[in-house]
């Protein structure tokens, strides 16, 4: 597996640790968006960090997901989750969120994300 991106960004280090925590062999490939955004495009139409490329060419996108699949590689997603099967509504919520800040992004990709008011 490749990791894309430096451990600059909060969300690259999340997965590096991840995948350091489930002994999960990984290549880096230290990418900034400041200076390689042609480079991570290949990767991530976004241009954005972390991608990871599995071993048969599929690329995630995305901390969480790439996560997700990693603790249910190594079968260890009661570390995330404890209570899966009675979470799956907040599991679904969750997911569908992060469905429709990427449908914003791909609508519009320069703008800053979404911030939702505090309650």
């Amino acid at each position: 597996m490749i990791l894309i991106g430096r451990n600059v960004s909060p969300f690259v280090r999340r997965v590096a640790s991840v995948m350091r925590l489930l002994e999960i062999d990984f290549e880096q490939r230290f990418l900034a968006t400041a200076d390689s955004i042609e480079d991570i495009a290949k990767f991530n139409p976004l241009g954005r960090v972390p991608s990871l490329v599995l071993d048969d060419s599929e690329i995630l996108i995305d901390s969480s997901a790439i996560i997700d699949y990693l603790l249910e590689l190594k079968d260890q997603m009661e570390i995330y989750c404890p209570k899966r099967a009675q979470s799956d509504e907040a599991y679904y919520a969750q997911w569908l969120s992060h469905m429709v800040l990427w449908k914003r992004a791909l609508r519009h990709p320069m703008k800053r994300p979404v911030v939702l008011p505090k309650k």
